[in-house]
């Protein structure tokens, strides 16, 4: 990738650190004008940006899943690496659940917890039970 193809990347990615940075409870309370406008320009829907959320949680979550793996227990280790992930990331986390009855997010956390299932065996609804269950015992 050169460096030209690779600047539209970086620039996404340092709005999303500026807005997580800014503390905002959600999108719409973005109280930098410029950073609101940054953000309007580059993601041009709600749609969009969370989308982009979505996708950095994803690859977070990843990251993390692929360390907590080792430990035998599916269930335990995707616990583990969603708390690791929302420790890591928590305005991150905090602004995907303030988005969550966005029909785009919905549809794409349908899409993670199916993946997560496939990946770990615990099928989709394995998934959303291990999260919740680890999360409320931490």
């Amino acid at each position: 990738m050169t460096t030209t193809a690779w600047s539209p990347v970086q620039h996404r990615r340092q709005l999303i650190k500026e807005l997580l940075d800014s503390g905002c409870a959600e999108i719409r309370d973005v109280a930098d004008p410029k950073l609101r406008a940054q953000l309007e320009t580059e993601f041009r829907t709600t749609g969009d940006l969370v989308a982009a959320l979505h996708e950095r949680w994803a690859e977070l979550l990843e990251s993390n899943l692929d360390v907590a793996l080792d430990v035998e227990d599916p269930a335990l280790s995707l616990g583990i690496a969603w708390d690791a992930t929302v420790l890591c990331s928590p305005q991150l986390r905090r602004l995907l659940d303030a988005h969550a009855d966005h029909p785009l997010l919905r549809a794409l956390s349908l899409r993670e917890r199916a993946r997560l299932g496939r990946l770990t065996g615990l099928g989709a609804g394995g998934v959303a039970l291990a999260v919740r269950s680890f999360s409320a015992s931490a």
